[in-house]
């Protein structure tokens, strides 16, 4: 046995011209984790939490019989038209007039909205804003 291993090519030197096969490391996710923990900071730092501005709509008081609201301004929304009091205005007017009124001695408290069928919600809340700039204390939708 001892002659037949010193006659065999001897293992040691032919395994010198092989590229040695490597393990390949285990990936740690440790890394990964520390990174995504510090990316949901950071964001959570990033981010605004703002209040949203509410607007209070409450409901439509029905008058007792023989009260009339004369006094009330109205103003009815269209998907195209703007009738402030029954007349017709753009929404530039409906700001400058609302503001007069507001200014008027008795003041412009409640203003009650009334939409026309098929109005964007967009222009319904573009005329809200607007009622709410020209100086109402009060906004109600009725139907």
């Amino acid at each position: 046995m001892a002659n037949r291993s010193l006659s065999a090519p001897d293992e040691g030197f032919a395994a010198l011209g092989r590229p040695r096969r490597r393990r390949s490391a285990l990936a740690s996710l440790t890394p990964l984790i520390d990174i995504v923990f510090i990316l949901v900071i950071f964001f959570m730092l990033a981010s605004s939490f703002i209040e949203w501005r509410a607007l209070d709509l409450g409901a439509p008081v029905r008058a007792a019989a023989g009260e009339a609201d004369d006094d009330a301004t109205i103003v009815i929304v269209g998907p195209k038209t703007i009738r402030l009091d029954g007349q017709l205005v753009s929404t530039m007017s409906l700001e400058r007039r609302l503001t007069e009124k507001s200014l008027s001695p008795r003041g412009l408290e409640v203003v009650y909205i009334k939409t026309e069928r098929e109005v964007p919600l967009g222009r319904l809340t573009q005329v809200i804003d607007i009622v709410v700039l020209g100086g109402a204390e009060g906004v109600t939708l009725v139907r």
